[in-house]
């Protein structure tokens, strides 16, 4: 298994789409989002997809300067998390952003202590990591 290495989490490009569809299966069910739409916008860079070893994730870039973690998919989310954000936070801070969301179950929390919780709707949280130092 190789999701403890560090710095093992980067953007793929969209010839992953196979194994993605079905890691992010359950995260497009529980968001409601399409799968064909996420794999358009991969397709078009208006959406990123990561490989992070055992898991994936798929990021948007919002109209306000946030890196939205749209979908992530994979088991053992307290292993391969915090290298994925470290890497996620690198690349979008390059791009603008000013912080990190995500909309995950409530969960989440637990395993994301030092990021603040914006909201809650129909039983998930929406949770946000600033980088204003």
């Amino acid at each position: 298994s190789h999701g403890n290495i560090d710095g093992d989490c980067h953007m793929v490009r969209s010839n992953d789409l196979e194994r993605a569809k079905t890691v992010l299966a359950k995260a497009c069910e529980l968001g409601k989002r399409d799968w064909a739409d996420i794999e358009a916008k991969i397709a078009s860079s208006y959406a990123q997809l990561w490989d992070c070893g055992p898991a994936m994730l798929v990021t948007e870039v919002t109209i306000d300067n946030k890196c939205n973690i749209a979908l992530a998919g994979g088991s053992g989310a307290r292993s391969w998390f915090r290298d994925a954000e470290n890497a996620v936070r690198d690349w979008s801070i390059k791009h603008g952003c000013t912080a990190m969301t995500l909309w995950g179950r409530l969960g989440w929390q637990r395993i994301l202590p030092h990021w603040t919780k914006t909201g809650v709707d129909d039983g998930l949280v929406c949770l946000e990591l600033s980088y204003e130092k």
